[in-house]
């Protein structure tokens, strides 16, 4: 996404450099697309730090899930040893 807007930034700039000279509408607009820009990449930005934090968190209840899992099996065996009589 990021690289079609700069190639769109990059011709744009090009087109209007070959020009007389720069309108303001011209320079307005690029101007809003280089906002859209560091907009749409603060956005990436804060996408990709949630991922790694979901992702961390998924990996924390992995773990505590595994641990919880020994330990329900670890209880079941000792509970069959109690109804036995040890």
């Amino acid at each position: 996404m990021y690289k079609k807007l700069s190639v769109v930034m990059i011709i744009f700039i090009s087109i209007m450099g070959c020009a007389k000279g720069v309108s303001k509408e011209t320079m307005n607009q690029l101007e809003e697309t280089r906002r859209a820009l560091e907009a749409a990449k603060a956005a990436l930005n804060e996408c990709r730090s949630e991922k790694e934090n979901l992702t961390n968190q998924k990996t924390e209840k992995e773990n505590l899930l595994k641990n919880l899992e020994k330990e329900r099996d670890s209880l079941s065996k000792l509970l069959e040893a109690i109804k036995q009589g040890y």
